[in-house]
């Protein structure tokens, strides 16, 4: 008996995540089948141009945004002709970010925390709008997640994987969104202040991100 009850005290937040998380996908939802608008008209003709690389149209006068967002979203629209597909990956991205910040919550400030969190994400009419727009950044959210996860993992546990997984995901947020930048950088910041010790492994990942981001600048 005192088990049953250690593992229904175990499981009530993986439920609470996954109802934020469907509530969420619904909200979401209602926003991604509304008429593309602004910037996602200009995706739209980035992805579906055939007449001219991807890659060079988004290093050209085109636009002022990195490719990553803009390949996921050709994927996205081979699964059909409705423009709404690109938006695809940023449903998906937004989506992803409530039960990735229920995480962050929970190792760094605590459970409840990180429940108020997911709760915010769920709700906020931000995510909402941007989960269901053809742009960037959510896919660039969801990715620094992912980074700052793996560099607590990395921190406390010292494999090296986790600074692989968080040098790669630092540099695919910037490959998605140059602004993430500012993010690293204060992500970073913390790391030299709050976690001295990991600053060797840290830089290293950095480094790793940059050269890995360098083609894009030379295209550009």
């Amino acid at each position: 008996m005192p088990r049953f009850s250690e593992d229904k005290k175990t499981a009530w937040p993986l439920i609470v995540v996954g109802i934020l998380t469907l509530l969420g996908l619904a909200l979401r939802l209602h926003q991604y089948g509304s008429s593309l608008l602004g910037d996602e008209l200009s995706t739209l003709w980035i992805v579906k141009n055939p007449d001219s690389n991807l890659f060079d149209l988004v290093s050209g006068d085109a636009e002022i945004t990195p490719p990553l967002y803009f390949l996921l979203a050709k994927l996205s629209t081979g699964f059909g002709s409705a423009p709404e597909l690109v938006r695809l990956p940023a449903l998906v991205a937004g989506t992803a970010c409530i039960p990735m910040i229920w995480l962050l919550g929970k190792r760094t400030v605590g459970q409840m925390a990180g429940l108020i969190a997911a709760a915010l994400m769920t709700l906020s009419p931000f995510m909402i709008f941007f989960s269901g727009n053809g742009r960037g950044y959510t896919l660039m959210l969801a990715l620094l997640i992912g980074s700052t996860l793996a560099m607590l993992a990395g921190s406390r546990t010292g494999r090296v994987r986790w600074w692989v997984v968080y040098g790669a995901l630092s540099c695919l947020a910037v490959y998605t969104h140059y602004t993430a930048l500012f993010f690293l950088l204060a992500q970073f910041i913390w790391l030299l202040w709050s976690e001295r010790e990991s600053w060797r492994p840290a830089l290293i990942a950095n480094i790793g991100a940059a050269l890995l981001f360098l083609p894009c600048c030379l295209r550009s």
